[in-house]
């Protein structure tokens, strides 16, 4: 969403009240990018390579 437009992110919230396949979806991508994002290997590594 562009920062500062209100209608647009009014109406992606919109569609996502009314969407139950797009909300899961959407969800399941979150948490599978979060998982990856965050696994405690790979933030080990970050943090090993910010020491290093």
């Amino acid at each position: 969403m562009p920062p500062g437009l209100a209608m647009p992110l009014a109406n992606a919230l919109t569609r996502l009240v009314l969407d139950r396949s797009l909300r899961e979806a959407m969800g399941a991508a979150g948490r599978e990018r979060a998982k990856a994002i965050y696994a405690e290997a790979t933030v080990l590594k970050r943090v090993v390579a910010l020491l290093s």
